[in-house]
């Protein structure tokens, strides 16, 4: 089975699970608490993501993907101001800042972050999550396909697409 078609088979276990879950009657899941310092010295905490929609990116610096993926991610914080943009990596505030200065984040960005990841459930990079505004989970899914990170236009189109289809 080809690396697309395990994705493929991912993706649809873990919609299956969310869609049970939503049937369930259950409480919707929620970002872990935290309570952090970004690397612009700002102190954060989920509080701080209230009543915005709100786009959680995972990655490390080495992360290909993560790399690639950057630039659509600056876009899509440029084109959609209604949304927080929060960044979070287990890497050290030294280099989580090298990798934003290089990818011109400007958006808050929380390091050292690796017991908050596990607690968040990140198994892979990188990893998104939406938020409702009332810090519900909406989704989560593993980034962009190669193809819509080539080009930057092509993957704003692909991650808009993805927060319609979940925002409610």
């Amino acid at each position: 089975m080809r690396a697309r078609e395990i994705i493929g088979v991912a993706v649809l276990a873990f919609s299956m699970a969310g869609a049970a879950f939503a049937q369930s009657g259950a409480a919707a899941p929620r970002l872990p608490a935290f309570d952090a310092t970004t690397l612009d010295g700002r102190h954060m905490r989920n509080a701080d993501l209230a009543n915005r929609p709100t786009l959680v990116s995972f990655f490390f610096a080495t992360c290909v993907p993560c790399i690639k993926e950057a630039p659509v991610l600056n876009a899509f914080a440029a084109r959609h101001p209604e949304f927080n943009v929060l960044a979070i990596t287990p890497d050290p505030s030294d280099v989580a800042r090298g990798y934003v200065s290089q990818r011109h984040f400007s958006w808050p960005v929380i390091a050292n972050a690796g017991a908050f990841i596990a607690a968040a459930k990140v198994r892979g990079y990188p990893t998104w999550l939406l938020l409702a505004k009332d810090g519900r989970i909406l989704a989560r899914d593993t980034g962009l396909d190669e193809g819509s990170m080539r080009e930057p236009a092509i993957g704003l189109a692909e991650l808009e697409r993805w927060v319609t289809q979940h925002r409610p």
